[in-house]
Formats: C-alpha cells, sequence, structure tokens
C-alpha cells in the first residue's frame, strides 16, 4: 500500500500509522516506509503539480510495487452542494489542461491513446463511499486536475470544467498520478477534503484546512485497508 500527498501536512496523519518506520527520500521529497493495519506500507510527498507528481508515482511504482495506491490532500470545489471541509472520494478523474481539439480528440483525451477519463478502483470507491460517519459530509464524484490554481474570474470564462467536463472539484495531482497507475496496472483511490469554494472565492485557514484534511482521509484509509 502506497500513501501520497502533495504537501507533507496532508499526509501527518497516515504517516503516524506506521510502524517499524525507515525514512527514504526521492528528488528531495520524504518516504516512509513500515507497516500500517497489518500491511507493509509506504507514505511520501508526492510534489504539487502533474509532472512532478507523475515522476514521483511511477518511482514508487517501480521500487515498491504496491497493490494499492491512495492519493490524500485538498481539492477546490467548482459545483454547487460541496462545501469547504467536506471529504471528496473521486470516482474518476480527467486532465483538465488537455486539450488537443484541434487533432479531433475530445478534450482531456491524451493524443494517440485512449486514456481520457481516468476511473478509480471501483471497489476501493465504494469501501471509502460506505466507511463510517465523519463528522463532515461525504461527497463522490469527478476531479479534474490540472497545473493551475483554479479562480472565480477563471471559472466563469472555463464553464466546460463542468458542462463538458462534468468536473466537481479541482486539484492538481490526481489525473496524473491515476495515469500511471492506470498504466501500470495499480488500483488506485483519491481522497480529497474541499479547501475553498472556487465560485465564492472563499479559503479559510489553510493550516486548519490540511489537519482536517490529513484526519479525513487518515480515517478512510484506515476502514480501506482494513476491509480491502
Amino acid at each position: 500500500m502506497t500513501i501520497l500527498g502533495a504537501m507533507p501536512a496532508e499526509i501527518r496523519d497516515a504517516q503516524a500509522l506506521l510502524q517499524n518506520r525507515r525514512q527514504n527520500e526521492f528528488l528531495g521529497r520524504p518516504f516512509y516506509e513500515g507497516t500500517a493495519l497489518g500491511h507493509a506500507a509506504l507514505v511520501g510527498v508526492c510534489g504539487i503539480g502533474k509532472t512532478i507528481s507523475a515522476m514521483v508515482t511511477q518511482h514508487v511504482i517501480d521500487r515498491w510495487y504496491p497493490d494499492i495506491l491512495i492519493v490524500a490532500g485538498i481539492a477546490g470545489a467548482i459545483r454547487d452542494g460541496l462545501d469547504v471541509l467536506d471529504t471528496f472520494v473521486a470516482r474518476d478523474c480527467v486532465q483538465h489542461d488537455m486539450d488537443a481539439t484541434r487533432l479531433g480528440v475530445a478534450r482531456g483525451e491524451i493524443p494517440y491513446t485512449s486514456i481520457r477519463i481516468v476511473g478509480c478502483d471501483p471497489h476501493l470507491v465504494d469501501l471509502a463511499r460506505h466507511a463510517p460517519p465523519l463528522e463532515v459530509r461525504r461527497h463522490v464524484g469527478r476531479a479534474l486536475t490540472g497545473d493551475q490554481l483554479i479562480t472565480s474570474e477563471e471559472l466563469c470564462t472555463r464553464r466546460y470544467l463542468v458542462n463538458e467536463l462534468g468536473g466537481d472539484v479541482v486539484d492538481m495531482e490526481s489525473a496524473s498520478v491515476g495515469t500511471v497507475c492506470l498504466t501500470s496496472g495499480v488500483p488506485f483511490l483519491v481522497i480529497r477534503t474541499i479547501s475553498d469554494r472556487v465560485q465564492a472565492d472563499v479559503r479559510g485557514d489553510m493550516k486548519d484546512v490540511l489537519g482536517v484534511a490529513s484526519r479525513n482521509a487518515c480515517a478512510l484509509i484506515e476502514h480501506v485497508v482494513r476491509h480491502v
């Protein structure tokens, strides 16, 4: 099992699950090996953005051969009904900034491949969806990934994020990590906590949000790993 977060604070609680912990590094990012809930486990930082997170994910898969990979962290809500500190479990992911439509392919599709909508593992999604209730609401939907922090003004001019791509949240790593997992045959899951509602540009104290995100993800991870 591997758990990745873009920032250390997003996976602090998951890291605390590890026993017999040993530290490694890749590209200056810390990774901790050990056992958790009876499984060999690795918890590490994949970095922010599509390229670095994909590089780190491939390295992890090539070196540690995880049986499942879980992405944990924060995301911005772009659809009504999701509030700050709600928990979001991705059903699937799409790269919203992959636009080769001039080649006759759909927005989000990687040219000359069949990869567009990257599905999370249905069994893992189902386990996360039906985990015991948390203190906050839980949603299941589509995560859109791109190398931009989307503002309310940008959302107004990028209505395709919701209307065409059917997105619920935006982040900067899920689809890139998912694409690597898909091509490598590793089941993966995405657990995010809503850090802001892009429509309103409302942000809370990020330190508090990251703390909640870490705890929420850890609670779902514990349930998933115990029942996988």
